[in-house]
């Protein structure tokens, strides 16, 4: 057997590997004539480009736009690059003009901060401290637990008694099944406000059955005339002591967008002369329907002022409305309201009515940012007798105050129905504070608007904030100052009101 040749290293490997390496020597000796060559050629022009003054080759430089002599600045600047590639972050005109509203409510901001907030925050730690909510309420606080939310009642007006108090609200007891609440309020020999509360949960928070118990007297409501043409300076003054007691079912719309409400109950009304106010209803000899009283109902559908009534009602409200749960962002929001009522007791006069009206609203984000907010409102209200018997004044619709026509005292329009449009636009200020500019138009007129005339409707101008989330989650203080004009066909149209209101918002 042959056995395979073995190669040494002293015969230099195998005859393939040494006629690679010798081609490999005579590629090398052929090539470094031109590696010499290309070098000595790129040394020549490096030294040509350092002789001749240039920074790169075949580009020439004009020297005096980029050297000066010393102490000289450069004539042109080179921008800075844009190296994360974001757009310039500078102000928009709409958050500039923000400060116009943040400076002038900073003084308001003092006051409710050092005013209201912080001495309530204080007040409140020291109760904790105290002791004084250890009441079998050491779970209160716990995280999705039930809370005890303590508020003040703030209602401030330019033209009546202010009201001031507490509210007390304990939600979540019972497994997060039943919530209680109690509030109080009122102005020492003026009015007083009382008001209980008691609500079940049901199917998860979907459904809830309360009872609602309240009554409150005041000493100042107003009375100008009916329909559209109301002269400011003509209010008259009379005292109500009003009592409510209903059972409400309750549709709760926090992850749903419809929901409503419907109220089964009674209410009972007293009124009176108010002699201790200035321009009484009944005259300067404090009695009702003697030639010195200062009211002219002038309508056949309307009761004798001073007449008092007892009712048995149902009342129902339905709304849907496209925007996230907590009522902001854009969207639209129908509400449809209706209510039926029936004299009881042994002053019936067969008073029988039913009222229903509706709102429609639409939302907007403008400015390309988020709780910009532009809004309209269309709102209308009607009440239709049913019986023989005659409406009482306080039970019409009515328009004024700090909901509605905000630039006209409460009470100010009332009639059979009523129609007001709003446009109002809604912006941030600080975290906790959003502003509003609004106008309004709108009036009061009789049955199924048969005096309706577009010259009648009245103006509003108004501006304001809102804080939320400061005082309670259920809590927000509201401030607005608005201006009312005369008719539209007046003979000299102008401000015909001046009004301020402040306060918060409670309920249940």
């Amino acid at each position: 057997m042959d056995r395979p040749t073995r190669w040494s290293r002293r015969s230099g490997g195998s005859p393939l590997l040494q006629a690679g390496l010798a081609s490999t020597a005579c590629v090398a000796c052929l090539l470094a004539p031109l590696v010499l060559r290309a070098e000595s050629d790129d040394e020549a022009e490096a030294a040509e480009v350092k002789e001749a003054g240039r920074h790169a080759p075949y580009e020439s430089v004009d020297e005096s736009a980029v050297f000066k002599p010393e102490g000289e600045p450069l004539e042109e600047s080179r921008e800075t690059p844009d190296y994360d590639a974001r757009e310039d972050d500078r102000a928009s005109p709409a958050e500039v003009a923000l400060w116009v509203p943040r400076i002038a409510l900073f003084p308001l901001h003092l006051v409710f901060e050092y005013g209201v907030r912080r001495p309530l925050g204080a007040g409140v730690s020291l109760f904790e401290r105290k002791g004084l909510f250890d009441l079998g309420l050491d779970h209160v606080y716990e995280p999705g637990g039930p809370s005890l939310e303590l508020s003040p009642i703030i209602k401030l007006k330019s033209d009546r008694a202010d009201i001031l108090g507490m509210s007390f609200v304990y939600r979540g007891a019972f497994d997060d099944r039943l919530d209680l609440g109690f509030d109080f309020a009122g102005f020492p020999k003026r009015n007083f406000l009382v008001r209980s509360h008691l609500k079940r949960h049901f199917l998860r928070h979907d459904l809830a059955l309360a009872f609602n118990l309240e009554t409150q007297f005041r000493d100042d409501h107003a009375f100008w005339r009916l329909g559209p043409d109301v002269q400011t300076d003509t209010a008259a003054r009379y005292a109500s002591h009003e009592t409510w007691a209903y059972l409400r079912l309750e549709s709760k719309a926090d992850k749903r967008k419809w929901g409503g409400h419907l109220d089964v109950g009674f209410t009972d009304n007293v009124l009176r002369c108010s002699p201790n106010v200035e321009r009484d209803l009944c005259g300067p000899d404090g009695i009702d329907e003697t030639s010195d009283d200062r009211h002219n109902l002038e309508s056949d559908d309307l009761a004798p002022f001073l007449q008092d009534y007892t009712l048995v009602r149902a009342r129902t409200q339905l709304h849907w409305d496209t925007r996230k749960a907590s009522g902001e962002g854009e969207g639209v929001r129908l509400e449809l309201m209706g209510g039926w009522a029936r004299s009881i007791g042994l002053n019936a006069s067969r008073l029988h009515f039913a009222s229903y009206g509706g709102e429609l609203s639409g939302f907007w984000n403008v400015f390309g940012f988020e709780g910009h907010t532009l809004g309209v409102r269309l709102r209308t209200e009607m009440l239709h007798p049913l019986g023989e018997g005659r409406i009482p004044v306080p039970e019409l619709p009515l328009l004024g105050g700090d909901e509605t026509m905000r630039g006209f005292p409460d009470e100010q329009f009332r009639g059979l129905s009523t129609a007001t449009a709003t446009l109002d636009y809604r912006y941030p200020i600080w975290s906790f504070l959003n502003g509003v500019v609004l106008a309004e138009v709108g009036n009061a007129f009789g049955r199924h608007f048969q005096d309706f005339d577009p010259g009648l409707l009245r103006g509003t101008l108004g501006v304001g904030f809102q804080s939320f989330g400061v005082i309670a989650d259920h809590t927000s203080f509201n401030f607005t100052f608005g201006v009312g004009t005369t008719p539209f066909r007046a003979e000299e149209f102008g401000i015909d009101s001046v009004e301020i209101n402040a306060g918060t918002t409670w309920g249940f």
